[in-house]
């Protein structure tokens, strides 16, 4: 299987079945191959880039995806 790091999170947005999606930027490539990761996935492969762009996120701003993250860890 390849492996592909995550290099940062750059974005997220919940679908209309409320599940939540991580726009991802690889190691090594561009903003051509970011793709929308299931936040859920991230979290067992990625937890701690998970959690620093979670934190670093205004809990009164970002309500809902603190509330998303106190749910799943």
């Amino acid at each position: 299987a390849e492996y592909f790091v995550v290099e940062e999170i750059l974005d997220y947005h919940f679908d209309n079945q409320s599940v939540l999606y991580f726009t991802v930027r690889w190691c090594g490539y561009d903003s051509n191959d970011d793709s929308h990761e299931p936040g859920l996935t991230l979290l067992e492969d990625v937890p701690g880039v998970v959690r620093n762009y979670v934190q670093s996120k205004s809990p009164k701003e970002h309500r809902r995806l603190h509330a998303w993250f106190k749910r799943h860890t």
